[in-house]
């Protein structure tokens, strides 16, 4: 049943990827997780917001100075069971990461307002962000999440862009 899952993912991303040439996801996307019976369980929507940061965003460092890409990241629990979140883990394609590289449950829910999802409950997260030295270099994100015991992960990447 895990492979099941992570074949599945394995598809997705590879599908994924192929959005915005080798190895570049685009800036907004859709992605949508399935489990081991191709019943849809998570619904993750990217949406890029600009250079600008959000009203009431939190931003570890200077966006005015330091070129930043702004997006939206919604997540919509797709199926009849609770989803649980329970990290999101970072690394950038190219070259170090400047935060920490780990958000546990408590940040998750610091972020999106809830770290379990009940089925059919949608969370966002307002002001995800992304900065780098190389234009269109790619901020990894790994979420890893559990559903009836069962450890999934879904990869929600973000592009930077100078």
């Amino acid at each position: 049943m895990h492979r099941l899952c992570r074949l599945t993912v394995l598809v997705l991303l590879a599908m994924l990827a192929g959005c915005g040439g080798p190895d570049v996801p685009p800036r907004d996307y859709v992605f949508t997780l399935y489990d081991a019976r191709q019943q849809p369980l998570l619904e993750a929507e990217v949406a890029y917001l600009g250079k600008t940061a959000p009203p009431g965003a939190r931003v570890a460092h200077d966006w005015r100075r330091q070129d930043t890409d702004f997006y939206r990241t919604t997540l919509r629990n797709l199926s009849d069971r609770t989803i649980e979140l329970q990290a999101i883990r970072y690394a950038m394609a190219q070259g170090p990461l400047y935060s920490p590289p780990l958000k546990d449950r408590a940040g998750i829910a610091a972020d999106y307002g809830s770290a379990t999802l009940a089925p059919g409950q949608m969370v966002r997260d307002h002001d995800s962000y992304v900065w780098a030295r190389e234009d269109g270099n790619v901020l990894q994100r790994t979420l890893q999440l559990t559903v009836d015991g069962t450890e999934l992960t879904a990869a929600l990447p973000l592009l930077y862009r100078h």
